[in-house]
């Protein structure tokens, strides 16, 4: 393995299948060498050494751990061979197909080049550089498109406008379009930041919108979109499942709205403590591509100083560092050291025992105003909660980690060793707990299952002793209500100083997003009023409403109950009801779209062998098409000549006809493409009975009273708001316990489950 230790570097490029270029600066500028690359992977079971036949040498580690021999190999092209041949050995032991090397324990493979060398050697990414010795370029375009439609950079018509960049020396620059002559702006542009070279490009949607923009205009003009160092070329990169980002090789890519969106709570907390906290989102629609360049370097600073040192301790390229998170950086940190000590490396064998998921008492009702905090350090200070005799049962190498870290957590709030510490128990924690990691570990788990759940019993009872209601706990996330006579930003900062003081020994409550108002509904189920704008609050899945009108019923009406506006919502409810009633609507309001399981063919099979019940969307394919003529005798120009087009993955749009509440679904599908707008036959008692399922999620936030007043069809007396109001319930329980509760007890938009 390499073991040079080079530091300040701001680039990797793989060069070939043996080399790669490594980017420092230094003094200012840029140094460029060519280092030999070694591909390597770690194997559990010595048999495979046989079926890697191309590897030039294997090493034997020490330890009880299960990743015990490392292979070496001369190019990276061999390496995956191998990766192959294990496939099909491993597939043969177990008579099943195994798919791919992330769905081998025993085996570690990292698909990164860089990431592999990095692992490999003693390098990170800017060790002994600081924030300001990086040149970091931030990134804006405006582009022109025909009135009321958006611009498109595969049509010949539209154009880049401007390109407005800014450095991070305070250099500023603009490029604009003169006479239609986009290929000449393209081009200076392009001379322009080869001599910038920057380290670091940022800007606000810029690898879903800015780079792919720029790429399709250079490839219409023909002009090569080398923006990489040495001329390599801007590119969609690629992973093992697929295509990734888009990259400039040799530099790194940022964009901080991006980062905002998936970064986890604890690093959000790190950043946060790092700089004041912001409250809102960064603003891509910022008036001009300058301003846009402005928002990005502001929301990318904080960002920076938090987080560079950890980069700086973590063996990974910092695209990937900031597209994944503790969990990740704590088993490539891990297998650092021990390639280093060459000590085996654990893995727990991807243990498949499910966990009961935890979830305090919360509650049900509107709370303003509310904040969203995280704890910090919640999960690595989880470790210290754990007793001695507990501490001794660990593994080995979680125990090292622990006893290593877990002291340092206390340090200064500003210190490098403080953070790293805190990032790497915090994986420690996630890596353990998810079962998709080779580190999970299920006894350990449930241990840090019941240290987190005390922590957060004794942080809900200082926080109610301060007047701060705890709403709801979503992962690490505590949602809250505070004093309403808190008004100004430097009174909220004076009012969290002053309950971190009262917190428990370590731990920190830091406020991530304020909210006027939040309602909560459910467990999960939760929306904040923050200005003008409703904000969907974390939840594990998306609505489940197969109707559209449904959905855009609750995104409104969610609305209305956050502002406490009864007299709207009671209007919305009724207006739904009378659509529905006088058929006044679309067929795209209320057709549900479902993808087939299997062929239409194999679901006939299994009904007439009575292996499956009736299903609507199958039912409504054989109204269309024939239900009793085989596919092979069906003509060339019949209905049923389409049933070979109905396979598994296809998607049937349909709805529920007639005016019987008699029968089931199945009984009264219908394919859309037969509702006749002249003529409609859709099922209005159906579709009322569907609305009224739904707006049973509300029935927690008012009395009986008040649920009947808001939610039912106009009547002869006038509507009165005066008394209405919301209450509040308590959440008591686990999610899991009530998951247990049987597939009728839903917490989503469809309250009952969905028929078929």
């Amino acid at each position: 393995m390499e073991a040079e230790v080079v530091d300040r570097i701001v680039g990797i490029r793989t060069w070939d299948d043996r080399t790669l270029r490594i980017y420092r600066r230094t003094g200012g500028t840029i140094v460029a060498a060519s280092v030999p690359f070694t591909p390597w992977l770690a194997i559990a079971d010595p048999s495979l050494i046989d079926v890697a036949g191309s590897a030039v040498s294997s090493t034997s580690l020490s330890g009880d751990d299960p990743l015990r021999t490392v292979l070496r190999f001369d190019r990276w092209p061999q390496a995956w061979d191998t990766i192959q041949k294990i496939l099909v050995t491993e597939s043969e032991r177990r008579r099943q197909r195994v798919s791919s090397y992330l769905d081998l324990p025993g085996l570690l493979f990292l698909s990164d080049p860089a990431e592999q060398w990095l692992a490999a050697s003693n390098a990170t990414f800017f060790d002994g550089l600081t924030a300001a010795d990086l040149v970091r370029m931030q990134l804006a375009v405006e582009t022109a498109a025909p009135p009321g439609r958006p611009s498109r950079s595969d049509r010949s018509q539209d154009r880049i406008l401007t390109i407005a960049a800014t450095l991070s020396d305070g250099r500023k620059s603009s490029f604009r379009i003169k006479k239609h002559d986009e290929a000449t702006l393209l081009a200076e542009f392009h001379a322009w930041f080869v001599a910038a070279d920057p380290d670091v490009v940022e800007g606000i949607d810029l690898l879903s919108t800015t780079l792919p923009y720029i790429a399709e205009r250079c490839a219409l003009h023909g002009i090569e979109p080398s923006f990489g160092r040495e001329g390599a070329m801007l590119r969609v990169s690629s992973t093992p499942v697929g295509k990734g980002p888009w990259e400039l090789p040799g530099r790194m890519t940022f964009d901080p709205a991006e980062s905002l969106r998936h970064a986890g709570p604890t690093i959000q907390a790190i950043v946060s403590e790092a700089r004041p906290a912001r409250t809102k989102a960064p603003a891509p629609s910022a008036s001009t591509p300058a301003r846009r360049c402005q928002e990005a370097r502001r929301w990318s600073d904080p960002w920076w100083f938090a987080l560079l040192p950890l980069m700086a301790s973590v063996p990974l390229p910092p695209d990937r560092f900031m597209r994944s998170g503790p969990g990740h950086w704590l088993e490539a940190w891990l297998v650092r050291e021990c390639l280093r000590q060459a000590r085996a490396i654990p893995s727990s064998g991807h243990s498949a025992t499910a966990l009961p998921e935890f979830a305090p008492a919360g509650a049900s009702g509107r709370f303003a105003p509310a904040a969203e905090l995280v704890l910090v350090p919640s999960k690595a200070a989880a470790w210290r909660q754990l007793s001695e005799t507990q501490a001794a049962l660990l593994p080995p190498w979680i125990r090292g980690i622990r006893d290593r870290w877990e002291p340092t957590v206390d340090g200064p709030a500003s210190g490098k060793d403080r953070t790293l510490a805190i990032a790497l128990l915090t994986g420690l924690t996630d890596a353990v707990r998810a079962r998709s990691s080779r580190l999970h570990d299920t006894s350990v788990a449930e241990r840090l299952d019941r240290a987190i759940a005390q922590t957060a019993a004794t942080v809900a009872a200082t926080l109610r002793r301060q007047n701060v209601e705890v709403i709801q706990e979503v992962g690490e996330r505590l949602y809250v209500e505070y004093p309403d006579n808190i008004a100004d930003d430097e009174r909220r900062r004076l009012f969290w100083t002053k309950v971190n003081v009262s917190m428990p020994e370590g731990l920190r409550a830091v406020p991530l997003r304020m909210f006027d108002a939040i309602v909560s509904v459910a467990p999960r189920i939760m929306h904040g009023l923050s200005g003008p704008s409703v904000t969907q609050l974390p939840r594990p899945h998306s609505y489940r409403s197969p109707e559209p009108f449904i959905r855009e019923y609750h995104a409104r009406a969610i609305g209305l109950i956050l502002r406490c506006q009864w007299n709207q919502l009671h209007q919305l409810t009724s207006e739904t009801i009378r659509r529905i009633r006088n058929r006044a609507w679309h067929i795209s309001e209320f057709c549900r779209r479902d993808t087939l399981t299997g062929s239409l063919d194999e679901y006939v099979r299994e009904r007439e062998g009575r292996r499956r019940n009736p299903s609507a969307p199958y039912e409504a394919l054989l109204r269309a098409h024939g239900a009793t003529a085989p596919a092979g005798d069906a003509g060339p120009n019949t209905p049923q000549s389409r049933r070979h087009l109905h396979e598994a993955g296809s998607t049937v749009v349909y709805y529920i006809a007639g005016n019987r509440r008699d029968l089931s679904m199945a009984d009264m599908s219908r394919l859309a493409e037969y509702w006749d707008p002249s003529a409609p036959d859709e099922n209005t008692d159906h579709y009322l009975d569907r609305l009224r399922q739904s707006l049973e999620r509300y029935r927690p936030l008012f009395s009986e009273r008040d649920f009947s007043s808001v939610f039912e069809e106009e009547s002869l007396f006038s509507f009165n708001d005066d008394d209405i109001g919301l209450v509040r319930r308590s959440l008591a329980g686990s999610l899991n316990n009530d998951r247990a509760a049987g597939p009728g007890l839903g917490i989503w938009l469809d309250l009952p489950g969905r028929p078929t």
